[in-house]
This record gives C-alpha cells, sequence and structure tokens, in this order.
C-alpha cells in the first residue's frame, strides 16, 4: 500500500512519530504530495515559535492565512505582538520591521556599493504610475491618474484589515498591537490621501482581545472615511474611550479627536481599569496638503476637533486629562503633547510642547528640531532633551 492511500488519519499519526522537529529540517518533507501537506503542517507548526508578526502593505497582508486553518490557529495561539504599518500608498517591497526597530538608514548594511542609499525593506518604490519626469529636476505629479489605483489598494487593504481584525479577537496571548497607517513627508508621491475605512478602524478597536496590555493607535497620516465619503472623518472618539480602560499602556494619535475620547470610559460606573499610562499625540507630521485640505500654517499641522469650539483643542485635552486623572488612581502617566506658538519668537515659530495631567507639569522644547521632524517613529524621546524647559504655571493651560 502507498503512503497516500492512508486515511488522515494514519497520515496524522506518522507525522506525529517523526515529529515536529524532523518535519523542520527541510520544507521538501512537506512538499511530497497535498495530502501528505494537508496531514503533517498541524505538527510542523505545533512546536514552531512565533512572537512577532509585522505587516506592511498589501503584500504582508495579502499572505494572512484563511480563518479556520493551521496558520491562522499558530498565529490566534502564539502571536504575542502584531504591529502593521502603512504609508499611503501601495509598494514593491514592503517592510519587515516596524518603525522603532528600522535601525541606522545609512548602516552599511544599508549602503549600495557606491554610498548611496539602498532601501532594501522601506516604501520608496512605487507600484503606481509614478511623476512626470522623475529623474529631472523638475517633478510634475498628476494625482488623478493614480486614484484608480490607489482607491483599489486601498479597499483591498481595508478589506484584508477586517479580516484581520476576526483573527485578533480569538486571540489567545496577544500582548502589544501597534497599527501605524503614515504617509510620505514630501510631495514627490502627490499629496496625503485618506484611505482608512471607518468600519474598518470600528472592526480593529472592538476585536483587541482583553489580553492585550500595549496599544498604538496612530493614524496620523489617513482620517476614517465613510462608506459615501460623505464625511472626511468619522468621529470614533467615544468607542476609543470605551476601550481605554481595557490596556495599561495606550499611545494614540488621530487626525481628528475630542474630548470625549478620555470622558467614555469615565461613564460607565463600577468597571475597573487597568490603564497605567497614555500618550496622547496631537501634533502631525508636516505631510504634504491633501486635495481637499487647508493648511493652518506654513509648515506645521496639528489634530482637528471633532466639534469646533472657541476653545482651543489643546486646552480642553488637558482639562479633560486632568478630570480623568483624579478618578483613575490606578493611571502613573498621562502625556498630552502638541505644538505651541512661541511668545519670544517675533517669528511666530511653534514649538513641541507637552503637558503632564497627572504630575500636573507643563514643559517645552524651545528648539523646532522635534517640531518638524516628527514622523510617528518616537514618541517621548524629545523630551529626554537637554533644552527642554519648563513651561510655567501648569494652570495656565487650563480653562
Amino acid at each position: 500500500m502507498f503512503l497516500l492511500d492512508l486515511p488522515p488519519e494514519l497520515l496524522a499519526l506518522i507525522a506525529d512519530c517523526l515529529g515536529a522537529s524532523e518535519l523542520r529540517k527541510s520544507v521538501a518533507y512537506l512538499l511530497l504530495a497535498k495530502r501528505w501537506y494537508q496531514a503533517v503542517l498541524p505538527v510542523y507548526l505545533s512546536q514552531l515559535p512565533l512572537s512577532d508578526l509585522y505587516l506592511a502593505s498589501h503584500h504582508d497582508l495579502e499572505r494572512l492565512p484563511p480563518s479556520d486553518t493551521a496558520l491562522s490557529n499558530l498565529i490566534q495561539t502564539k502571536a504575542k505582538r502584531l504591529s502593521v504599518r502603512f504609508v499611503g500608498h501601495p509598494s514593491i517591497r514592503p517592510s519587515v520591521v516596524p518603525w522603532h526597530d528600522n535601525g541606522d538608514l545609512y548602516h552599511s548594511d544599508n549602503l549600495g556599493l557606491d554610498g548611496t542609499k539602498r532601501l532594501k525593506n522601506w516604501h520608496c518604490d512605487w507600484m503606481t504610475v509614478g511623476p512626470v519626469e522623475r529623474y529631472s529636476g523638475r517633478r510634475r505629479w498628476h494625482w488623478h491618474r493614480e486614484q484608480e489605483t490607489l482607491h483599489q489598494w486601498g479597499y483591498r487593504i481595508n478589506k484584508k484589515l477586517v479580516e484581520l481584525a476576526a483573527m485578533m479577537f480569538n486571540s489567545k496571548c496577544l500582548e502589544e498591537f501597534s497599527l501605524e497607517a503614515s504617509s510620505e513627508h514630501t510631495d514627490e508621491h502627490g499629496p496625503r490621501w485618506d484611505y482608512l475605512h471607518e468600519s474598518t478602524i470600528r472592526s480593529l478597536i472592538s476585536s483587541l482581545p482583553s489580553s492585550l496590555n500595549n496599544l498604538t493607535l496612530d493614524l496620523c497620516g489617513s482620517g476614517t472615511i465613510t462608506p459615501d465619503r460623505g464625511i472626511p472623518t468619522a468621529h470614533l472618539c467615544p468607542l476609543i474611550g470605551q476601550r481605554l480602560r481595557d490596556f495599561r499602556n495606550v499611545r494614540l494619535r488621530l487626525r481628528c479627536i475630542c474630548p470625549q475620547v478620555l470622558r467614555s470610559s469615565s461613564l460607565i460606573p463600577n468597571v475597573g481599569s487597568r490603564l497605567k499610562t497614555l500618550i496622547i499625540k496631537l501634533s502631525l507630521p508636516s505631510f504634504p496638503e491633501a486635495a481637499d485640505e487647508v493648511h493652518n500654517g506654513y509648515n506645521e499641522f496639528d489634530a482637528k476637533s471633532c466639534l469646533v469650539t472657541a476653545i482651543p483643542l489643546y486646552k480642553r485635552m488637558i482639562a479633560a486629562g486632568v478630570d480623568s486623572a483624579k478618578n483613575s488612581p490606578e493611571l502613573s502617566l498621562m502625556r498630552i503633547s502638541y505644538r505651541s506658538q512661541s511668545d519670544t519668537d517675533d517669528r511666530s515659530s511653534y514649538n513641541l510642547a507637552v503637558a503632564d495631567c497627572v504630575r500636573k507639569q507643563y514643559m517645552f522644547e524651545p528648539t523646532e528640531k522635534f517640531c518638524y521632524e516628527d514622523d510617528g517613529s518616537q514618541w517621548d524621546a524629545w523630551e529626554d532633551s537637554d533644552t527642554l524647559r519648563d513651561g510655567g504655571p501648569f494652570e495656565e493651560l487650563l480653562w
């Protein structure tokens, strides 16, 4: 009797006898035949170590296995850290590491023979047509020419993110989740555009498991759009606020935000909170203007308020943060950073400032070093700057 004539149960027993370590000596052991592959794959994956899963662009998401398969079960039972990163367009070469682990771009391993940058893991290669006269001194961007490709890409990644949300909902040991949706910092690749759907983000937030300790939600490069695109940025603050208490450490940045993100959890009585640290960034990177977006300064961008009021957003957020900290004794750190116009600079420059709502401290960075290079990769490194100064009485930030 031939091996493949055996029933699947016997094939699985044979695979168990061989053992996972023996099967992993060569992938050829799995590829004898389709029936054999289906029988031995669960054994092959049973002792496979997996702790980190980094996904970037459409390529990596397309490799996500369907639900109820051996690979999806492996991710759900063993993955502890999951990172998803976008830069707002399709790319030929997906990134394989998160932003905080990219290392030195000019390290010798990232340089070609001529000393130029070799961007093997960066989102620099587009699958779109690209700008006209790309290699000349003058570049002209035909934005409408790329719309169809970009929207198709946006549809595909949103579909895969919803599938990822369903996978996370059944996760057994996920401790850290990071979603970083950015954009390009130069106009070489055209204007910034919104590519994340409201329903997608709602699915992800609602599906985060109770085992999660660390959450990074950085949507600095894309607003959340409704299906009919009638509302440019959906109001997600109440939903996010209701889930803040479920996690220990949260880092949050949205293009549109309001104090409800800090008040929603306090409206639910008799519910304990796990939240220990919360960092909210109101400052946004200096992306090129979107087609339907208006600058609020020459080179500065800040998050917009979900509801327009006469009181500045940062003052309302800080006041809500102080109230939330009073009602959350387990909270050890809550920082809200934003751009603040300098009172001593006649050129009306902007500085990066931070308010600690727990310790009631106000600090600001007098130089513009961090103000214009805030690309999402660092959240609090600028606070270790030697030039960081005391911003004065904390009460001046309240209203």
